[in-house]
């Protein structure tokens, strides 16, 4: 498994979803017009699954090579908080600089809402909790970080990867057991709550997403047969049941709570990893 790691194409994969986010999001926020038959290719790989896809593979296999569990968190902390505390602060001063600060640096809130917003990964929590800080106007209607909200989803299954693929469950055989069960309390979670207010950053509503990926980590060695070399034809099946859902009249989003987008947004799980 530790060389498989370095033979992949994860950077070229979370290249693409990047793009596809920034690429819907401009489209969305700037009410660019795009021919229909692009926003439903658009649809049929979106970039949020694709990355809880990849980074369910990656976690479980760094839990599974940290010695402990404080090598594991430190891990972890190191790789998402520099990078979001920057984005954070960039956009703050972006703000001031364009005079969209609805709470100045001098209160007492301000601050901490960044202490809140730095700890939990997210603006939208933050913003809930203390108050936005943006005024609102122009492109955006809100605080100016659209997919800030998978942070705390994020973090969410790095707290929850010890207990799923936990080192005791997999002495004793019991890992698989223990994915299969999280994933079927995360999909009753996906059909009876609303994606919707707070809900949005629950990792209930994701976390069967991510376990796709930690299920094709820890069994690659008997999955890869199915898969490698054979990329053609899982893009072709999931071009078919993208069209067919379409042809049904419904749209290919993973946020969907019905069965075939349960479907749809697996079938590509072979192409990210």
């Amino acid at each position: 498994m530790g060389t498989m790691v370095h033979r992949n194409n994860f950077d070229l994969i979370r290249l693409f979803a990047a793009a596809e986010v920034m690429l819907t999001h401009g489209v969305a926020h700037l009410k660019l017009p795009i021919p229909a038959l692009l926003d439903q290719l658009l649809n049929a790989f979106p970039g949020v699954p694709i990355f809880f896809v990849v980074s369910g593979f990656l976690i479980s296999g760094s839990y599974g090579r940290q010695k402990d569990i404080p090598s594991y968190a430190a891990s972890r902390v190191l790789r998402v908080y520099p990078a979001l505390w920057v984005n954070l602060a960039g956009i703050t001063i972006m703000l001031a600089v364009a005079g969209n600060l609805a709470l100045e640096p001098s209160t007492f809130r301000f601050w901490l809402w960044h202490v809140v917003a730095f700890a939990l990964g997210s603006d939208y929590l933050a913003s809930n909790i203390i108050g936005g800080i943006f005024k609102g106007d122009g492109v955006f209607g809100f605080y100016p970080s659209g997919v800030l909200w998978t942070l705390p989803i994020e973090l969410s299954f790095y707290v929850l990867a010890p207990v799923i693929l936990g080192k005791r469950l997999a002495a004793r055989g019991l890992v698989g057991l223990s994915i299969a069960f999280w994933a079927a309390a995360s999909l009753l979670c996906f059909f009876a709550i609303k994606r919707e207010g707070d809900w949005i950053v629950f990792v209930g509503l994701y976390l069967w997403i991510f376990l796709l990926g930690a299920a094709a980590q820890r069994y690659w060695e008997r999955l890869a047969p199915l898969f490698e070399g054979r990329a053609a034809w899982w893009l072709i099946a999931h071009l078919a049941l993208t069209f067919a859902i379409i042809a049904s009249g419904s749209s290919p989003v993973y946020v969907s709570p019905r069965w075939f987008n349960i479907l749809h947004t697996s079938t590509p799980a072979p192409l990210r990893v």
